[in-house]
C-alpha cells in the first residue's frame, strides 16, 4: 500500500508497523496536493480542512498546534521573544511551499489569528529541515508541537511565545468511499484505529 502525507508518525509508530508484517506500508510525502484517486494511492494523510468531502476519513489525532522553538545556543546572548513584535529582533527560519511566497507565521494575537511577516536569512521547504535548522542554533522555527516536543523535553530546544501558538485541525487517514477495499488497506485503516484509541 502507498501511503501520502508529511505526518505518519500522527498515524502509525514503528512499533504498530513491525507488529503487522501482513501490511507494507510505502511513505511517499509530497509539498503539492495530490489527487490520491488519479496518482494511483491507497490512502493519504492530511489535516481535516484538506481532506475532499467524497472520501472516508478516519481521525488520527487530537487537535495540534503549533511550537515556536530554538536551541539554547541560539539565546546566547539574545532575549527570548515576550511578545509577537518582539520577532522583529530575531532570526526566523522561514518556509517556503512549492515555490509559493515566504509563509507568514500566524500567530493568535487578542482573541484573533493574524498573520505574520518574519525575517529571516534562511528559507527551507520541509518540516525536517526547519527542525535540524533550530537544533543547529540557526534560529527560532515555526513547527509543530508533535515534531518539536521530543526536543522540548530534553532541552534541546527551547519554546517561547506559547500563548501565541495557534492550534489547528486534526490529522486524517482518508481513502475513496469505494464499495471493494483492498484488505491490506482495511488492515491499515484498523491499525490507525487502534492507535487513535490508545492515544
Amino acid at each position: 500500500m502507498k501511503q501520502r502525507g508529511n505526518h505518519l508518525s500522527h498515524v502509525v509508530g514503528l512499533r504498530d508497523a513491525a507488529e503487522h508484517p501482513e501490511v507494507m506500508v510505502e511513505l511517499v510525502t509530497e509539498t503539492r496536493t495530490v489527487d490520491i484517486v488519479a496518482e494511483g494511492y491507497d490512502a493519504g494523510v492530511r489535516y481535516a480542512g484538506m481532506v475532499p468531502g467524497d472520501m472516508v476519513a478516519i481521525p488520527c489525532s487530537a487537535d495540534s498546534h503549533i511550537a515556536i522553538v530554538a536551541a539554547p545556543s541560539y539565546f546566547r546572548g539574545r532575549q527570548p521573544p515576550r511578545s509577537p513584535r518582539d520577532l522583529a529582533g530575531h532570526e526566523c527560519i522561514r518556509y517556503r511551499k512549492d515555490g509559493n511566497p515566504v509563509r507568514r507565521w500566524t500567530l493568535v494575537i487578542g482573541d484573533r489569528e493574524s498573520a505574520v511577516d518574519v525575517d529571516g536569512h534562511l528559507v527551507l521547504d520541509d518540516e525536517a529541515f526547519l527542525l535540524e535548522a533550530a537544533l543547529a542554533g540557526a534560529g527560532l522555527a515555526y513547527i509543530t508541537h508533535a515534531a518539536a516536543a521530543p526536543y522540548i523535553a530534553t532541552g534541546q530546544l527551547v519554546r517561547v511565545l506559547e500563548r501565541y501558538s495557534p492550534r489547528f485541525e486534526p490529522v486524517q487517514l482518508f481513502y475513496p468511499s469505494r464499495s471493494y477495499v483492498r484488505a491490506a488497506l482495511r488492515a491499515f485503516v484498523d491499525i490507525v484505529k487502534e492507535r487513535r484509541r490508545r492515544s
